[in-house]
């Protein structure tokens, strides 16, 4: 499939300094931010966010925060109530996501502000009713296949139906924010749902009394704690590299990941993965991870399996999670996304 005449191609030379002359007012109208909401949507925004801020831009997020207004690597947060007024009165242009993002619709609607829309999965355009933005960006290349993006009836959509400008732009993961020392011996899930394959962790425990597991709960959904004697579970964690000190093997046996950004994480760290063959997990993670087929997704002996195989060849099996590494290239996608974010305010 060739790419449409809106696409935004990552692979285009991206100069360092195209934006240094000029300063965008961007405001992000968002549902939770960080520190108090730290999931992989949330994270992704902030990468853009502080990228932007550092770079001398000036960066405001609306969010339902508990807290009073306070900053982050540069970026002011204040409470929901301010967006209207600032959209009206200060921004340049809008970024938005997930719930909140029909209001930050409606509202550069009616004072004509332009607004870009990250997407993190395939359905949530439609669920929020967005038909169109200035921008979209988009987390990885399978979502931008099969988004429905302006047909309600269907899942699926060709890139070249759309009105709008889009980037396909990965959630920024630098590896050596996680580089760790020392791994341990845990076999590993990250958020404790159901999706994200609770059951198969508590049943591997069952299965393997003999092994230790790291239950991490996630910041969304509801968590699932069982307490097991080969069981630890930690809360959600600010700093990953505190889990990855703890762990041998990290599995994924997500029922659905649109890119999957704690098992490139891990990767980065040299753990190696065992996950679900989601298309997310495959499109970050390529030849990385050790993958169960979503047929067998249910299957605790194929997880067994998997994870036995991986631990008898530990070294090679870490020596393909790295390869991770070689394909990430956070500088050049956020320098892409100010460009582009560039080219809508100012149009």
């Amino acid at each position: 499939m060739q790419p449409a005449r809106n696409y935004l191609s990552a692979t285009q030379p991206v100069r360092r300094d195209d934006f240094r002359s000029e300063r965008l007012r961007v405001l992000a109208v968002l549902h939770l931010y960080v520190p108090e909401r730290r999931a992989g949507g949330e994270v992704y925004v902030h990468q853009i966010l502080r990228h932007l801020a550092a770079r001398g831009h000036l960066v405001r997020v609306c969010c339902d925060t508990s807290r009073s207004p306070y900053s982050i690597d540069g970026v002011e947060v204040v409470p929901f109530q301010n967006h209207e007024r600032l959209t009206e009165h200060w921004a340049d242009i809008a970024l938005t996501h997930l719930d909140h993002s029909r209001e930050a619709h409606e509202s550069c609607t009616r004072h004509r502000r332009p607004i870009a829309h990250v997407v993190h999965n395939h359905w949530q355009l439609a669920y929020h009713g967005i038909s169109g933005a200035n921008l979209f960006i988009i987390n990885s290349h399978w979502v931008e296949q099969t988004t429905a993006m302006g047909r309600w009836g269907t899942d699926v959509f060709e890139p070249r139906d759309l009105d709008s400008p889009w980037l396909v732009a990965y959630p920024v993961v630098r590896a050596a924010d996680h580089q760790v020392t020392r791994t341990g011996e845990h076999v590993t899930l990250v958020n404790l749902t159901r999706h994200k394959g609770a059951g198969i962790f508590y049943s591997l425990a069952r299965r393997h009394p003999d092994w230790t597991f790291l239950g991490v709960q996630g910041a969304y959904g509801d968590q699932i704690v069982q307490e097991m004697p080969n069981v630890t579970i930690w809360p959600n964690q600010q700093d990953m590299r505190r889990v990855w000190e703890q762990t041998r093997v990290l599995i994924a046996p997500s029922d659905y990941e649109s890119y999957g950004m704690a098992a490139v994480e891990a990767s980065c760290a040299g753990i190696p993965v065992v996950a679900s063959a989601t298309d997310g997990l495959r499109e970050s993670l390529e030849h990385a991870a050790t993958y169960v087929s979503l047929k067998r997704l249910s299957d605790v002996g194929a997880w067994s399996r998997a994870v036995e195989r991986v631990l008898a060849r530990y070294e090679e099996a870490r020596a393909r999670a790295v390869t991770v590494q070689g394909r990430l290239r956070p500088d050049d996608t956020l320098a892409m996304v100010e460009r582009a974010l560039k080219m809508v305010a100012v149009a």
